[in-house]
């Protein structure tokens, strides 16, 4: 599942890549439909796998995924924000864990809500920085 979930994520992989090390500060915030809408259709689109994989986050090894998406993607930004490292665990594991407990609920409700209406209650979640100082994924 992990990699059938990396493979469908990562089809523009060396672009994503490339734009993380590159582009404006101000474009590295990852809570946009533009990175979440695909995210949430492949979950959407496999929805039983992904209740059984959030029911069995341990068995499955969510963990190996959270650490493939932590190197790849989150890494670079919280380098170019200057994050402190002995910060970035926490300000991750709250990241991670409430954007999965938004997720949890979608599919206990058989994604019933769309997929823009997950994605605005995301974003209320975590707003978008408002100045240059603000460190944010």
């Amino acid at each position: 599942m992990n990699e059938q979930f990396h493979a469908c994520m990562e089809k523009d992989s060396d672009a994503f890549s490339a734009k993380l090390q590159n582009c404006p500060r101000d474009e590295l915030y990852l809570i946009t439909p533009d990175y979440l809408t695909p995210y949430l259709s492949y979950i959407k689109n496999n929805k039983r796998l992904f209740r059984t994989a959030t029911e069995n986050a341990a068995v499955l090894g969510m963990d190996k995924s959270y650490d493939r998406m932590f190197r790849h993607v989150f890494t670079p930004i919280l380098d170019r924000y200057g994050v402190l490292q002995q910060d970035r665990p926490y300000i991750m594991a709250f990241y991670i864990r409430g954007l999965m407990a938004i997720i949890s609920e979608w599919l206990k409700n058989d994604c019933a809500d769309s997929i823009t209406y997950v994605t605005g209650v995301i974003q209320q979640c975590v707003k978008m920085p408002q100045s240059e100082t603000t460190n944010a994924v």
